[in-house]
Parts: C-alpha cells; structure tokens; sequence
C-alpha cells in the first residue's frame, strides 16, 4: 500500500498503477517516465513537503480503506504525517471508514490479486 500514498497524491503521474505492473513494457515506460519527473520536481526545487499535505493523506487513506485496508497503514500514514507536521491518529482511520465502503479484499488476506485491480482500472478507478 506504500505506493498508493504516492499514487493518491499524484507526487508524479507516472507512478500510477507502477506497483501493479510486474515484467512489462509499460513499467519499464513507467519507470522512464517517473525518472523524468522526479528530475523536474528536483530542478524545480520541489520538495515532499510542498507536495504531502492532510489533504493528501486522508485520500490516501480512503483508498486504502476502500482496497481492504492495511495494518501496515496504520503504523506508516501516521508517521509520515507526523514527521510532515501533520496531526493524524487511529482516530482518523475510524472516522474515514465509516463514511468509505470497502469495495474489494486484496491478498493477501482477500480474494483479490493486484493484478484484478489493475485489469479493473487501477487505483485511479478507485479514485473516481
């Protein structure tokens, strides 16, 4: 679920869907692409920072909770958030679940492989 926090965010738009995508041309694409753009965000002066914000991380959140869930996530969004200044706790897990329905179970617990998620539209199709 790491990926999806930066799929969310859009930090670049190459790495949508890239963590699904194992031994093809399009990851090696994908790959290029994200090269690029880290490159561009670097000249830029950009920094993660200027791009994470609560924002941001409830929408990570959301997916996550509506992909099944992680309790990885729930160790690692808060202390992303927290070394961003930004105040976000299991409480706010509970009260974005009760307003995001799951809509899919992923192994390794669920019935789900990845690889259905990305045959179905990826997480940008979750997004919308």
């Amino acid at each position: 679920m790491h990926s999806t926090i930066f799929t969310v965010k859009n930090f670049s738009f190459a790495f949508k869907n890239f963590h699904f995508i194992r031994n093809s041309s399009k990851k090696l694409r994908l790959a290029s692409e994200s090269g690029e753009r880290i490159v561009q965000l670097v000249n830029s002066q950009t920094t993660f920072n200027d791009i994470l914000n609560a924002k941001a991380i409830r929408n990570a959140i959301r997916v996550d909770l509506a992909l099944g869930g992680s309790t990885n996530t729930t160790l690692h969004i808060p202390a992303i958030a927290y070394a961003a200044g930004i105040d976000i706790n299991l409480t706010t897990f509970d009260d974005i679940s009760r307003e995001i329905p799951q809509i899919t179970s992923l192994r390794p617990a669920g019935d789900y492989m990845l690889e259905d998620l990305e045959a179905a539209g990826g997480v940008s199709a979750v997004l919308n």
